[in-house]
């Protein structure tokens, strides 16, 4: 993974819900996810894109990690929890990896798997799947214990 900038804010709102409109530098096209603000986006030698958003709500924080094939979402995980609080802060970027801090001391790991995968991963708790239960499975996350 590699930091980059192929996506840009449209618009964004919070009321009545967060909505985030994208638009694709290099398109016409454009994206609108449930989230307010585009934190981070990284791309694969695939060149999909990994997508780092959150609702920008001090005391009730969703992180939402969304694997995009140019305007097609693959995959979207949100961490958070009723009343929960966290700051995105990115600690580790390799070729297929990327480890990242949002609450407490431990880090998550997220990683993306090559190909369509239906079966049901288990997720860190607080940490749920978008989508309908049978949908492709691309990103993996796990808890990294501080050392």
């Amino acid at each position: 993974m590699q930091p980059a900038a192929v996506f840009e804010t449209i618009s964004q709102r919070n009321d009545p819900e967060p909505r985030i409109d994208l638009h694709r530098k290099d398109t016409e096209a454009k994206i609108t996810l449930a989230a307010a603000s585009l934190i981070a986006q990284y791309i694969l030698s695939s060149g999909d894109i990994v997508l780092v958003l959150d609702e920008d709500s001090p005391y009730e924080e969703q992180l939402h990690l969304v694997l995009v094939r140019d305007t097609t979402i693959l995959d979207h995980l949100v961490i958070g929890a009723p009343f929960a609080s966290g700051i995105y802060r990115e600690t580790e970027l390799g070729d297929d990896v990327l480890a990242f801090g949002f609450s407490g001391d431990s880090d998550y790991v997220l990683g993306v798997r090559e190909g369509w995968f239906f079966r049901r991963s288990l997720l860190p708790a607080g940490v749920r799947r978008q989508g309908l239960w049978s949908s492709p499975q691309q990103l993996t996350l796990s808890v990294r214990q501080p050392s």
